[in-house]
């Protein structure tokens, strides 16, 4: 079959191969799209993509945009979207390895990150506060975790040095021991201090 490189003008085929390879590049940027989470792997999430159209997105695992220090209970269902970094990630989030060149972009799908976005159904709060909330409550504490607080939607714990006060349906408890209804040894009459409690 005979080429059409002499009936085409040069003028137009460059045109032609320039729109092409720019295309070819566009194809590879990455773009910020809708998602929502499918499943949760500790801090990494596999997201749906949320879009009607020709094309087929596959389900992929990403890290959150979320520091080791404060971690949200991201759950299945979550909506959000993701956002394309401008280079390799994966050796700073330990789904791989390796360290990141400037001069070669990553495929489109392959430096997303999860961000997650408010909804209008959210429940109302005071604005004015910081809010903190989960579906099983939670749990501030130290890196080492011999200091934590624990709020579920049944008890409140707060324990430190072998130490707890626990306040639940049963009153309050500290070190096991109920406070309202405890009792004191070796009680002395006046000033004097009185024993332990019982």
């Amino acid at each position: 079959m005979a080429s059409n490189s002499q009936t085409t003008p040069f003028a137009r085929g460059i045109v032609n191969y320039t729109r092409t390879e720019i295309d070819a590049q566009i194809q590879q940027l990455g773009q910020a799209l809708p998602v929502s989470v499918v499943a949760v792997n500790n801090a990494m999430v596999t997201v749906n993509f949320e879009l009607n159209g020709p094309i087929t997105f596959p389900q992929i695992e990403v890290p959150q945009a979320i520091s080791r220090y404060a971690r949200p209970p991201t759950q299945v269902g979550d909506k959000g979207f993701v956002i394309s970094a401008d280079a390799y990630l994966d050796g700073m989030t330990g789904l791989g390895t390796g360290t990141a060149t400037y001069n070669q972009l990553p495929p489109n799908l392959s430096a997303l990150v999860f961000f997650p976005l408010a909804n209008t159904s959210f429940p109302t709060v005071d604005a004015n506060a910081y809010n903190i909330t989960g579906p099983n409550g939670c749990v501030i504490k130290d890196d080492s975790g011999a200091s934590v607080i624990t709020l579920t939607p049944s008890s409140i714990t707060l324990s430190c040095g072998g130490h707890s006060i626990v306040i639940d349906s049963g009153g309050v408890k500290i070190d096991g021991k109920v406070f309202l209804t405890h009792k004191h040894s070796g009680v002395a009459v006046g000033s004097g201090n009185t024993g332990n409690v019982v």
